[in-house]
């Protein structure tokens, strides 16, 4: 068995995954797709290459450098399997249908007086549950909103509270994937996500 980072959820979150080398054939010259299992559920996420017990430490520390989230910033997760090109193709989907829905949240925030910012949605694989990033100055009521959403969207609504650097790590994403070839379609993962203090946490490309 041996110990891989990966990156999955729009804050980049990183995990570590315990994968046996009959698991996965990944030779550090490129990145893989996989589905996992983390706290949040399965969902899809990227895996980047092998660490060792030193680097997987010094990972949760910097970790515990993030302003406060509702999960952790580094988490175990589990390998489900390597995802198929169908599920790569699905998450591009998604991505599409979380820009319409955050466009239509937006518009329901209207109906509201809730001095929150809206900054993203991100929908889980199955799509049973859908989570809202945004930025307050202080304590918000929001379950009227909530409501307005579990009708509008028919799913698990997650509301999820987050500061200035998760901001930017949503707003500014760091990973460049889908890029076409005559000879198909290769995923490259270019950037993981910078740590606090101009630390950056580096992957095998």
């Amino acid at each position: 068995m041996s110990m891989y980072l990966t990156v999955f959820g729009k804050p980049r979150y990183l995990g570590v995954a315990e994968i046996s080398d009959d698991e996965i054939n990944f030779d550090g010259s490129h990145s893989v797709w996989a589905v996992i299992k983390s706290s949040r559920g399965v969902e899809m996420g990227i895996i980047g290459g092998k660490i060792s017990q030193e680097q997987r430490e010094n990972y949760r520390i910097s970790s515990l450098k993030f302003e406060d989230t509702t999960e952790a910033m580094l988490q175990e997760v589990k390998l489900e399997h390597i995802a198929s090109s169908k599920e790569i193709e699905n998450i591009y989907k998604l991505r599409c249908d979380e820009n319409d829905a955050l466009i239509r949240a937006r518009e329901l925030l209207g109906n509201h007086d809730l001095k929150i910012k809206l900054v993203d949605v991100e929908f889980m694989l199955d799509r049973k549950k859908l989570f809202f990033y945004f930025t307050a100055g202080q304590r918000i009521d929001f379950r009227s909103y909530v409501r307005d959403l579990a009708h509008e969207f028919r799913t698990r609504i997650e509301m999820r509270q987050i500061g200035t650097r998760d901001e930017a790590r949503i707003v500014y994403d760091t990973l460049a994937i889908g890029v076409k070839k005559h000879t198909g379609i290769f995923y490259t993962f270019v950037k993981i996500i910078k740590l606090i203090q101009g630390d950056i946490a580096k992957i095998p490309r």
